[in-house]
């Protein structure tokens, strides 16, 4: 057969016979789903364009049956390659076909669809109003009358209907009700696209139900969905999907009307689309989901088991495929752990593990950072969940390995971007090269796309067109380097030896990050809560059980605490909100009896004074919770031995790989110490309150190190202190203090960031572009540069965590505004306890300094909890 083909293209070697030829396999494999045809048709259709020379007037038909091809291949295969590939290609195809020739509108509709393709697949936005764009343009250069009116008008309908799923915008829904129907009354009876376009209103009119509750629309669907079905012929390709979509809505229909003849026809129905889908298609997850959902309805119904663990099977099929939409098969590992919990099923620790190995996919490293983490709120209290089950089973450090796999996930892959790979390096060096150059080029492009999606949400000047177009550029070629850099990583994980290459650690390798002390990671989970310790010296972790304070509990400490924030102010200023001392000792003892004095007591820490660094891992209500402030203060409790404090000197921590001993091996530099600090401006005091203190605390930190025999640091004070300077600076300095105001931005947190001259903030995206490897402190004398997302508590997007995987070993932050009559005497103290000993300070004694310092502010009196409890250390 292959020799046959092979003569075939020999024979009719003009490009136009290529091209017919590759469109003649594209036909058959769409009938018959035979893989081969489809390589066949790219390979044929490249050749078309090869040969076809550049003006020449069929140039622009060869590169769009070639978009075709590639976007067919990415349906069935899922590769981005090919989905970046089409767009490129059909890009080239519009370009190349000058305004008024008759091919335009075909090449327009053909990028369309590319556009909608990947929107689906990366959901940026962008691409939805792309491809809204170019099809409207695509209506309306064909004439009325025109056969390909119908499907460019159809096109165009599922591109308005996809805006409103996406934007809710009612008008989107209507416009794409009233474009569809168009579609089908100008398709005569007969023809082949006639079922697909009769099934794309029926999804428009069972999405108006939903939003608008008229049972005349659920009924029009039905209708139309029954009539698609009959007019696909057996064997279509597009059977399963009309049948799969008249099946939703059969379950709408019984969900509204209770008619159990409804859902027995949604199992029916969508029973055959399933069968009729062959495995290893990237639609069959989404099939066996939908499949699963109506057996669970007639479980709830009916209550009989074998539905439930009939959906159970469905959904663990549709999680487990390799191929088909990361969202849908997300979705599918959800709800195969709702099910397996119910009855206990066995099966439920895989679903747990399929779930958190799907995260990092589901936030895939070439999306925009916004996109990532709206992409993570979806499975945000999944991992937690995950851990609790492990501890249910008796594995805890299964737990711990969940706990660091499933957590920051984007800090960690941006670890990875920067790491040294030295054990690949030894045994590969080609492949290290080509994966240094490839990581270094990804995180450039990365922090590129930030900056210009910042520049862009920023500036009223620009043109639009050309802002966009810039940006567009930018997503480009961060999506190509992570598609290229991905394929490296398959290549380099084929390799013997390198099958687990930056792949999550086990156990044994995370537990050395607790060289510094024991790692106390505390997770909250909907079921328990509960402490797992990590000790260097121990191959097993210390699981310390808090029957004592549920998730409920933690929910509503970290309301009280939201319910006095609100009443503070978000500046750095000396007008903080007070509680007074009774609300205070009522809110931080059950910190303290009923999470800490376990730890405590598992940890065999006895002895007050005798203190011991402990590093606190906090998950979800946790992150929230000042847990180094914990403690018994009333009266009776004066002497030492009820406070956190007595016992331990506590840091934060994100994950537990932030502390990995090869990260943070303590260099010995020469004596050239520069101390970058950053002062409000002169002209923040026109937008934002005047810091008085500022000015103060400078002066106390240059006395210090003019004091210190250590003299030659070199303190550096920009005059201005734009974004642009400061990071310049950032990058030649050992350490760095600001003293400026803070904002955690709630909207859009990767906005965060410390107030800047010129109104600009030194945000977490420009933070992240700052790559160092010098370690050293960074002290952040701001308000909130350590609160995080609520929505997102285990990512610690906040300004802290920021520093911390930008390169800074450790961090000095806040949980909420400071005051700005306490920040000056905290930092002074803080600094004269680092530069004591004359020679160069060692930021890994930054803990102890703010330990004692915040010690001293707590019994000189006077001070309130609110005042001296948000100074917190994070990192080494």
């Amino acid at each position: 057969m292959i020799a046959v083909r092979d003569q075939e293209i020999r024979v009719l070697s003009t490009p136009v016979h290529l091209n017919n030829l590759g469109n003649s396999f594209i036909t058959r494999f769409l009938r018959l789903g035979e893989l081969r045809d489809l390589e066949d048709a790219i390979s044929t259709h490249r050749d078309a364009v090869h040969l076809t020379p550049d003006g020449h007037p069929d140039k622009p038909v060869h590169l769009s049956s070639l978009g075709n091809s590639f976007i067919t291949r990415f349906e069935r295969l899922g590769e981005l390659r090919d989905l970046e590939d089409a767009i490129s290609t059909h890009m080239n195809a519009v370009h190349l076909t000058p305004d008024g020739h008759p091919d335009k509108p075909n090449c327009l509709n053909h990028l369309g669809l590319s556009f909608i393709t990947r929107f689906l697949r990366l959901g940026e936005l962008r691409d939805l109003e792309d491809a809204i764009s170019t099809h409207r343009d695509a209506v309306h250069l064909t004439p009325d009358g025109h056969p390909d009116k119908p499907g460019h008008l159809n096109n165009l309908g599922v591109s308005f209907i996809t805006r409103f799923e996406r934007l809710g915008e009612l008008r989107d829904l209507e416009d794409a009700i009233s474009t569809q129907r168009d579609a089908v009354h100008l398709t005569p009876d007969g023809h082949t696209d006639k079922p697909l376009r009769l099934n794309n209103l029926g999804l428009s009119f069972i999405t108006r139900f939903k939003r608008l509750g008229e049972l005349r629309d659920l009924e029009d669907a039905i209708s139309t969905q029954r009539d698609a079905v009959h007019l696909t012929p057996d064997g279509h390709p597009d059977k399963p999907r009309v049948l799969d979509n008249l099946g939703n809505s059969f379950r709408t229909r019984f969900e509204c009307l209770r008619e159990l003849r409804d859902l027995e026809d949604a199992i029916s129905t969508q029973r055959d689309a399933v069968h009729l889908t062959p495995d290893g298609h990237p639609d069959k997850p989404g099939y066996l989901n939908n499949l699963g959902l109506s057996f669970i309805t007639r479980f709830e119904c009916l209550m009989e088991l074998r539905d439930l663990e009939h959906a159970i099977s469905l959904y663990s099929h549709a999680a487990s495929v390799p191929i088909g939409p990361i969202t849908v098969r997300f979705r599918a590992s959800r709800n195969w752990i709702l099910c397996a919990r119910r009855i206990r099923h066995p099966s439920l620790l895989r679903a747990h593990s399929i779930a958190i190995n799907l995260l990092p996919r589901l936030a895939w490293i070439g999306l925009s950072l916004t996109h990532r983490y709206a992409e993570l709120k979806g499975g945000a209290d999944v991992v937690r969940e995950a851990a609790a089950a492990a501890l249910d089973s008796g594995f805890p450090e299964l737990a711990v390995e969940w706990l660091e796999q499933g957590r920051s996930i984007v800090w960690g892959e941006l670890l990875q971007l920067r790491g040294s790979y030295e054990q690949l390096s030894s045994a590969h060096p080609d492949h290290t090269r080509r994966l240094r150059e490839l990581s270094a080029a990804l995180d450039d492009a990365g922090a590129t796309r930030e900056k210009y999606l910042s520049t862009f949400s920023e500036s009223a000047d620009d043109p639009i067109h050309r802002a966009t177009q810039m940006l567009q550029q930018v997503a480009d070629t961060h999506r190509t380097l992570a598609i290229e850099r991905d394929k490296l990583l398959q290549e380099i994980r084929r390799l013997p030896g390198f099958n687990r290459f930056l792949l999550p650690k086990d156990f044994s390798q995370l537990r050395a990050s607790a060289h510094s002390g024991p790692v106390v990671v505390l997770n909250a989970a909907e079921r328990r809560c509960d402490a797992l310790i990590v000790l260097a010296n121990v191959d097993h972790v210390i699981h310390v059980p808090l029957p004592n304070f549920t998730f409920q509990r933690s929910i509503d400490l970290q309301g009280i605490l939201k319910s006095f924030l609100r009443d503070a102010l978000v500046e750095r200023t000396g007008q903080v909100a007070r509680w007074d001392r009774g609300t205070w000792e009522s809110f931080l003892s059950p910190l303290w009896k009923c999470v800490v004095e376990p730890v405590m007591d598992a940890l065999a820490f006895s002895t007050p004074g005798d203190l011991s660094r402990i590093f606190w891992c906090p998950t979800g209500p946790f992150v929230f919770l000042p847990i180094h402030a914990a403690g018994l203060y009333d009266a009776e409790y004066s002497a030492p031995g009820h406070k956190v404090f007595d016992f331990v000197v506590s840091s934060y921590v994100p994950t537990l790989s932030i502390l990995a001993p090869s990260r943070n091996i303590h260099v010995a530099h020469d004596n050239d110490f520069r101390l970058l600090a950053v002062r409000q401006p002169p002209t923040d005091g026109r937008q934002l309150s005047r810091l008085p203190g500022v000015h103060t605390e400078l002066e106390h930190i240059k006395k210090v190190i003019r004091n210190s025999a250590s003299a030659c640091a070199t303190f550096l004070e920009p005059s201005v202190g734009t974004v642009e300077e400061v990071l310049g600076l950032m990058k030649e300095a050992d350490w760095v203090h600001f003293a400026c105001h803070g904002i955690q931005d709630a909207k859009n947190p990767t906005d965060s960031g410390l107030c800047l001259a010129n109104g600009r903030r030194l945000k977490i995206s420009d933070i992240i572009g700052l790559s160092r490897s010098r370690g050293g402190l960074a002290f952040l004398s701001a308000c909130q540069t350590a609160t995080g997302d609520e929505g997102l508590s285990d990512e610690a997007i906040h300004i802290a965590a920021g520093m911390l995987f930008s390169g800074y070993a450790g961090v000095i932050g806040t949980m909420w505004s400071i005051s700005d009559t306490l920040a000056p005497i905290v930092a002074r103290d803080v600094y004269e306890h680092l530069f004591r000993n004359g020679t160069r300070p060692d930021y890994r004694e930054a803990a102890w300094a703010l330990h004692e310092a915040i010690g001293r502010v707590r019994e000189s009196g006077g001070v309130s909890f609110n005042e001296w409890v948000p100074f917190i250390h994070v990192g080494l």
